[in-house]
């Protein structure tokens, strides 16, 4: 009996042994893998008409040369200096779900744009208000400098500048008439129009904030999600080497 319980055991001891070792072995494979994936920062996915992705400005892929061999629905990266495109359908699916929390900020991006693009319209207006607002000051101005120029002929008594600023005169008295008084009124008005177009454009920037934040919480997220699918593919063989 003593000789069955030592065998028993000795064979409890050999199976903890066995699943110990199988434990560390997946540990150990799995931070090998772990250490194998790594950030693949630079990237394109295309789908259709559109494309998307992270790239360096000064190392920008050839999207056309690649849709000319790859067709319109495909990604392409770089990792470690090394090009590699991916084609496979169920991949490519992966990356177009990674890419939705993208696709919903780029909609409230293009609803901000049109926001701005409808208070580019207002401050347009105000601008060519502004500009009314110029000419007439820049008329009063003219105005008042033949007044000066005519007060001043006729304390020098300087007859012939006279006549001329007086043919001036006359030549004004066919145009609208314009006072200094209106000129301000037309400010004022200009001014308040700016405030309204200066109230709407902290409206949009406002907007244009939280579109800033989403897009950078965003951003984290989608980069790691395509890393990691971009990542299995290379380990799956899915990603192929470009030449």
């Amino acid at each position: 009996m003593k000789r069955n319980l030592q065998i028993v055991a000795g064979f409890m001891f050999a199976m903890v042994f066995m699943f110990a070792a199988q434990t560390m072995m997946a540990q150990t494979a799995s931070a090998q893998r772990a250490s194998a994936a790594h950030d693949i920062r630079y990237y394109v996915i295309v789908a259709g008409s559109t494309q998307s992705g992270s790239w360096d400005t000064e190392r920008v892929p050839n999207v056309e040369r690649l849709r000319s061999q790859y067709g319109n629905h495909f990604a392409w990266f770089r990792d470690g200096g090394r090009e590699y495109v991916v084609t496979d359908s169920g991949m490519l699916d992966e990356l177009d779900k990674a890419m939705e929390p993208q696709k919903k900020v780029n909609a409230l991006q293009s609803d901000v744009n049109e926001d701005q693009s409808r208070v580019n319209g207002l401050q347009a207006k105000v601008n060519a208000h502004q500009n009314d607002v110029n000419a007439a000051q820049k008329e009063v101005n003219y105005r008042q400098n033949i007044a000066n120029r005519l007060q001043s002929a006729v304390t020098n008594g300087n007859n012939a500048e006279i006549d001329k600023l007086q043919a001036e005169l006359r030549d004004l008295r066919t145009r609208p008439d314009v006072s200094q008084s209106s000129v301000n009124e037309m400010q004022s008005k200009v001014n308040d129009e700016q405030d309204g177009v200066n109230a709407e454009q902290a409206k949009v920037n406002e907007r244009q904030h939280g579109v800033n934040d989403e897009q950078h919480r965003v951003s984290a997220q989608v980069d790691a999600r395509v890393s990691q699918i971009l990542n299995d593919a290379v380990e799956h063989g899915t990603a192929h080497l470009m030449k």
